[in-house]
């Protein structure tokens, strides 16, 4: 594994108590590399609006220039309102950025880019680009040939799966695009799931019957709403939990005010809200059943939820838990551990029999999770960027 490195993450989600792929990589390389951890900017023209002060300030306070860990620090530039054209922005953001790595005295470095912002490429001082796409590229008519200009930048393509690696090859044909699948703490949810000592979160301890699980973001855009309701409907002695956020989302949209409403209705149907990274593990360990409820048929989604690779996935996976899913593609060779359901009515057979599977199955679930531990993962990236360091 790199070692010994200065290491870039440059992140389309804030640091916080909801992790995802890029916070996970980033605590993990920083065990043995200097880590700068770069969030998206703070908008200062929100301290002339009074509601807006607050919020400001707190990012300032939170997200702007903090150690993390010994050799883990966050940065975020600041965006003035005085700054209107693209140009003048991108340049304000580059220079504080490498203002920045001038101060922490950063060489040689290994520049990971999980978002689209390829007028950095080359002007930080880095050693190597990674483009590495693991979620949709959030742009809009002012930004749209922004992910092109990155492939085309960058000098290694890393795609999560199978279909964002077809999205990289059409931006930049005849470039090399490498699938790197998400990687999960697979050794601490494995000790967890096979170990006796309980640790029961208190929200979980008075649920009468099977405990249907779902960990992630709640909107309509992405979570079938409809869905939800049949199953709390056919289903009215089971627990259909909900772990993640469904407003004040930091990392998507958050539920509208009519699907929130709708979900309270379900007498069985349970919005817990967001938990802390640390925590989430002791909630699927109390989980019979994990759902992925991608709405395949949502036409408000960036990219097709249909092809997205779900990183909750592996969360209950390396536990060994049943898995329902909606007919994701990428989830389409899976069928020997999982449960793919095309209609409603199928999902909750689907339900029935996972609680009635054999125990076998658990164990070939945590096998196949291992693969995607962060050891290995991350071993892969170092593979690619060695093999790039060694023919430039």
């Amino acid at each position: 594994m790199i070692q010994a490195r200065d290491i870039i993450i440059y992140s389309p989600q804030r640091w916080g108590y909801m992790w995802v792929s890029k916070h996970w990589m980033a605590s993990e390389l920083a065990k043995k590399n200097r880590v700068l951890f770069i969030s998206p900017p703070i908008w200062l023209g929100g301290l002339r609006v009074p509601q807006s002060v607050t919020k400001v300030f707190k990012r300032i306070l939170l997200d702007h220039r903090r150690r993390i860990a010994p050799n883990l620090k966050l940065f975020s530039p600041y965006l003035l309102p005085r700054l209107i054209r693209k140009g003048d922005v991108e340049a304000s953001v580059t220079s504080q950025i490498v203002r920045e790595l001038t101060k922490l005295k950063f060489r040689n470095s290994i520049f990971i880019n999980f978002d689209v912002h390829h007028y950095l490429l080359r002007q930080i001082g880095e050693a190597v680009s990674i483009y590495y796409a693991v979620d949709p590229a959030f742009i809009n008519e002012a930004t749209a040939d922004y992910e092109t200009h990155t492939c085309q930048k960058s000098d290694l393509l890393l795609a999560v799966s199978e279909a964002y690696k077809r999205k990289l090859q059409k931006l930049a044909p005849g470039r090399e695009v490498h699938i790197v699948p998400h990687g999960y703490d697979y050794r601490k949810a494995h000790k967890l799931a096979t170990r006796s000592e309980q640790n029961v979160p208190k929200e979980m301890l008075n649920l009468k019957g099977p405990i249907i699980g779902y960990v992630g973001s709640v909107y309509d855009a992405f979570v079938d709403l409809d869905l939800i309701s049949f199953l709390s409907r056919v289903k009215p002695h089971y627990n259909f939990v909900f772990i993640g956020p469904y407003k004040n989302n930091p990392i998507a949209p958050s539920l509208s005010k009519i699907g929130c409403q709708k979900l309270r209705r379900l007498p069985n149907v349970k919005l817990l809200g967001p938990k802390h990274f640390n925590s989430l593990p002791y909630y699927i360990r109390c989980m019979d059943i994990g759902m992925i409820l991608h709405n395949v048929a949502s036409k408000g989604s960036p990219f097709s939820p249909r092809i997205r690779t779900p990183f909750k996935l592996l969360q209950y996976l390396s536990q060994g838990k049943p898995v329902v899913s909606t007919q994701l593609n990428e989830l389409s060779e899976l069928t020997d551990i999982i449960y793919l359901a095309k209609t409603p009515n199928d999902f909750a057979d689907a339900i029935d029999a996972a609680l009635q599977e054999d125990i076998s199955k658990r164990f070939s679930r945590m096998e196949y999770a291992s693969n995607f531990s962060y050891e290995k993962i991350l071993n892969r990236i170092s593979e690619l960027i060695f093999d790039f360091e060694k023919t430039r």
